[in-house]
């Protein structure tokens, strides 16, 4: 999130690595933005993207969409359809609150905002963060099923196991992710109906977009990582960098200059912003303030991750408390590089 926002690398930033914060002297993509009219709205439910994080900075309206909170963000009407719509949005009348995803949540707030930005003619920019598919596993009601019928588990068994695995993961990290054939398909059939209802909820937000009165708008999904589903003995998107965690979606509607590149094109999202923000009128030498190239006009020969020691020190401390005997040969210490052609 913190390069997505700032377009600095991690190792410049140091957010979610060795600062808690986005560093005060970084100026983020909404306040160059602001500076250049455009209204800025914010919408998340990671914490990694909030007031705590200073990633909330130069946003005209953020919303933050937490448990504690989100009766008052989210408001009394749309707290009624989402508990009329358990079945649909979560895991049913279950008590856990790991059982239900946030995303009916955010992304009803966020349409909420796009309409009422319709009919204005000043220009927006909307940064909208869900959990996604994202630990633990646990799709709603509606689409526990969507890929059981090839298992031999039942779908509430399946999505039983997917749930007590991913939601004890640094357990399951360290027992080496040795998952049984039942096991393993039902993380994975757990996985993907969760990715489909994130699919379903971000249609809600296009097709808001296309039906409000917005003028020419830009619309791209994307994702800040992966993850791992026992590949190298992890789950989740902890302790390494991997082609599972770095390569994410990337899908551009409304900007044609970018959509026609080839699908193969190496794009950084530091790329995204510059482009974004090139779009926008900001001028060529605050362009060159970040570490992101226009991939329209230039070609990116690899592209680089990064991970903080911190980031691996805190997650081997956790799967040591489970297995102080956990073996961390397979893993790198320190900041960690890793370069994709």
């Amino acid at each position: 999130d913190a390069t997505v926002l700032s377009g600095k690398s991690p190792a410049e930033h140091g957010a979610g690595m060795w600062n808690d914060t986005l560093p005060g002297d970084i100026v983020t993509i909404p306040e160059r933005l602001q500076d250049l009219g455009y209204r800025t709205v914010g919408i998340s439910h990671n914490a990694y993207f909030s007031d705590a994080t200073g990633l909330s900075r130069g946003f005209d309206q953020f919303e933050w969409i937490h448990r504690s909170t989100f009766h008052k963000t989210a408001g009394v009407w749309l707290m009624c359809k989402f508990l009329m719509q358990l079945r649909q949005h979560g895991g049913g009348y279950t008590a856990p609150l790991s059982r239900h995803r946030p995303e009916y949540l955010v992304t009803e707030t966020a349409n909420r905002s796009i309409r009422s930005l319709a009919g204005h003619r000043e220009p927006f920019f909307m940064f909208v963060h869900t959990q996604a598919a994202h630990l633990p596993y646990s799709p709603p009601l509606s689409h526990r099923e969507d890929f059981t019928d090839e298992i031999d588990l039942s779908p509430d068994d399946a999505a039983q196991v997917a749930h007590d695995r991913s939601q004890n993961y640094y357990k399951t990290i360290a027992d080496c992710c040795d998952f049984d054939a039942d096991t393993q398909d039902a993380i994975e059939a757990m996985y993907d109906g969760l990715v489909r209802y994130v699919d379903e909820r971000v249609q809600s937000i296009f097709n808001t977009v296309q039906s409000a009165d917005l003028g020419p708008t830009v619309f791209i999904v994307t994702a800040d990582h992966g993850d791992l589903l026992g590949e190298q003995g992890v789950l989740g998107h902890q302790l390494l960098l991997h082609d599972g965690l770095i390569n994410v979606p990337l899908i551009v509607h409304g900007l044609e200059s970018l959509v026609d590149l080839p699908r193969d094109t190496l794009i950084q999202h530091a790329d995204l912003m510059t482009v974004l923000l090139s779009e926008a009128g900001l001028p060529e030498e605050e362009l060159d303030d970040m570490i992101g190239i226009d991939p329209r006009e230039q070609t990116r020969e690899f592209a680089v991750s990064q991970r903080g020691h911190e980031t691996y020190q805190e997650a081997i401390e956790q799967v040591s408390q489970h297995n102080p005997d956990f073996n961390v040969d397979n893993f790198q210490s320190g900041l960690l590089h890793a370069i994709r052609s």
